[in-house]
């Protein structure tokens, strides 16, 4: 009986997790220095008005790789994970397999589509720096498809560790080595080569993902796949698609809007105060990657005693992580900005702190989302990032001619946590679980005995 031994269950659980997000969490350090080593990099090499440039396209590179790639690594996340647990290894194989193929046909209309872009709407392509960036990201966007869903598929498999580097660390970390060879053989770097050079590092970091994923597969060696259509696949991963999507247009959205409406230096400053901001919540997609499997198999067993444990040990410790470092950021930004990207940077600042304390408030939130996403409530999430994306255009139309980068990191703060709010009172009301460092949760998991709509 589920709730025999409660102390014992959720410290078994917390055990495990302990154990995985301590990697997790290297990894994620690991990502953050990658990262920030880029950006300083490239901030200072290209200086902050072709930096807008190469932030801008990377923005609309990332819209048009939506539909080949938002809602399809939590689609494989949760499909391998509950195949896993059915030990079905040929669907495993027929899935990866159709999975492949519908990413490389999606990735070559989007890249038709990134050179019709360059070509109607920037002087001729070629002529306009912004153009010229859009036609080198055409060849970044299928291998940053191929690199992310092969990563979420090998965390599906129960290679978390493995699947968290592939999925997050490869090619930034490649990227980063390219940048700096380029720049030690003294070529002059403007936006559209650096994204061309992205293009490589994510081509090479795609054949490395998928040469791991084939030997993660070890198990179904000998096994015949068994068929899984288009039709199939694409019926199962639509809800995931339209709320991942909508979920990357609501984060693009003001990067793209200042880019349009805004001068090209001020897209450099947002995404700076981006960087810095994205670093209050560092545990947070550690976490995620290790929480999200490992709620989708308790979910698929119907042990809601372990899903609650999960979310209970995640929650407090992003929050504890957040807290520190978000009041470091409030306290010393000027400082930290100058000193790390230069004090042509200083205006980003103006949206640094409100970020912030954006993400000191979505840490509190815990791993709401991928709880939703784990147990099959898709559709009310795509109700709700709908309504939040709406929000978030009607906002940022309004305050970022009159207030630049503060309105629109002011617009993405109250969309997003207008809905979360929403989600988690949903996820109460259906589980009685709850994904906040404190709370009632898990005692109401621990009553239930079967899981409401099935797994």
């Amino acid at each position: 009986m589920i709730g025999a031994r409660p102390d014992r269950i959720g410290v078994a659980a917390a055990s495990v997790l302990r154990a995985r997000l301590v990697r997790a969490l290297g990894l994620r350090v690991a990502l953050m220095a990658v990262s920030f080593s880029s950006a300083i990099l490239l901030t200072r090499v290209l200086g902050p008005q072709e930096y807008g440039v190469y932030v801008f396209a990377m923005a609309v590179m990332t819209v048009f790789a939506l539909p080949g790639q938002a809602g399809l690594p939590t689609f494989m996340v949760r499909k391998l994970a509950f195949l896993g647990v059915d030990n079905d290894w040929g669907r495993v194989l027929g899935l990866v397999s159709r999975v492949r193929w519908l990413i490389l046909g999606y990735s070559l209309v989007a890249a038709i589509g990134l050179y019709l872009v360059a070509q109607l709407a920037f002087g001729g392509g070629l002529d306009d720096a912004r153009g010229r960036a859009l036609l080198w990201s055409a060849m970044l966007l299928p291998g940053v498809i191929l690199v992310t869903v092969t990563g979420a598929s090998l965390r599906g498999l129960d290679h978390l560790a493995l699947g968290q580097t592939v999925e997050t660390l490869l090619r930034p970390a490649g990227f980063l080595v390219v940048v700096a060879l380029v720049l030690v053989c003294a070529v002059n770097l403007d936006a559209g080569r650096a994204i061309a050079l992205h293009g490589l590092a994510a081509w090479i970091a795609a054949l490395a993902a998928l040469a791991l994923h084939r030997h993660a597969l070890t198990p179904a060696r000998g096994i015949a796949p068994r068929r899984y259509g288009n039709a199939e696949v694409l019926r199962d991963l639509a809800p995931f698609t339209l709320v991942a999507g909508v979920q990357l247009v609501i984060a693009q959205t003001d990067v793209v809007m200042i880019g349009v409406m805004r001068p090209s230096e001020e897209a450099g400053h947002y995404q700076v105060a981006l960087q810095w901001a994205n670093l209050v919540l560092i545990a947070q997609q550690a976490v995620l990657m290790v929480a999200g499997p490992t709620i989708a198999r308790a979910y698929r067993r119907g042990d809601l005693a372990d899903v609650q444990a999960t979310l209970t040990y995640s929650a407090r410790l992003v929050f504890a992580t957040a807290l520190p470092i978000a009041a470091v950021l409030l306290l010393f930004g000027p400082q930290i900005i100058a000193a790390t990207f230069g004090t042509a940077y200083a205006p980003a600042f103006a949206a640094l702190w409100v970020l912030a304390l954006g993400q000191l408030v979505y840490a509190s939130f815990g791993a709401i989302v991928a709880l939703a996403k784990m147990v099959g409530m898709e559709r009310r999430l795509l109700g709700l990032v709908s309504v939040a994306a709406l929000i978030n255009l009607g906002l940022n139309l309004v305050l970022i001619p009159a207030h630049g980068i503060f309105g629109a990191a002011v617009a993405g703060i109250i969309a997003d946590f207008s809905w979360k709010s929403i989600l988690v009172v949903s996820i109460w009301r259906k589980l009685g679980l709850a994904s906040f460092p404190v709370g009632a949760g898990h005692a109401a998991a621990l009553r239930a005995s079967t899981i409401p709509g099935g797994g």
